[in-house]
């Protein structure tokens, strides 16, 4: 699959009114799949990382901030396709799961994805990084806190099409 480019037409997802909103256990759980660690094959030797990265770190790695854009650099540490795989640091046991290319495993695949957003009256904005969204709704949310305007983002549809192939090829699988 390819990343969309501007010149492709984007359709966004059909409106699900059932969509479940956020809840407190939701964030917890997010924070806590954040912190889980991660080893990750170094891309020059081959050899697993000495030290362990959580999720968080790896997102940071995964969608750096380089003049708005993903890079996508033979220079990275980590790319979507560098293997990673879980580690408990209290008892030194691997992932069950394995060796995983950052691209599929939970909440790095989120970092490695571009996304698309609609605005007010149905106006598509992407494809942008992760770092990028999560920016634009920051930037959103604190221009309606000053504004008294409610919450405009509970509301937006937010997609990635290369989050929507991935669940497909999981279901082949």
């Amino acid at each position: 699959t390819s990343t969309p480019t501007t010149n492709d037409k984007v359709q966004s997802p059909p409106i699900s009114h059932d969509a479940p909103k956020s809840t407190p256990e939701d964030s917890e759980r997010i924070a806590i799949e954040l912190e889980k660690p991660y080893l990750y094959q170094n891309r020059r030797t081959g050899q697993p990382s000495t030290s362990p990265l959580t999720a968080r770190q790896l997102c940071r790695l995964l969608c750096p901030a380089v003049n708005g854009s993903i890079m996508r650099s033979s220079t990275m540490l980590v790319t979507p396709d560098t293997l990673v795989i879980g580690y408990d640091i209290s008892t030194g046991q691997y992932s069950t799961d394995g060796w995983m290319a950052a691209r599929k495993t939970p909440v790095l695949r989120e970092a490695c994805c571009s996304w698309h957003y609609e605005e007010d009256k149905g106006k598509i904005k992407g494809p942008v990084s992760c770092r990028d969204l999560s920016t634009a709704i920051v930037e959103r949310r604190s221009k309606e806190n000053k504004e008294s305007v409610p919450n405009a983002w509970e509301n937006v549809r937010v997609w990635s099409t290369e989050m929507a192939q991935l669940e497909k090829d999981a279901d082949k699988d």
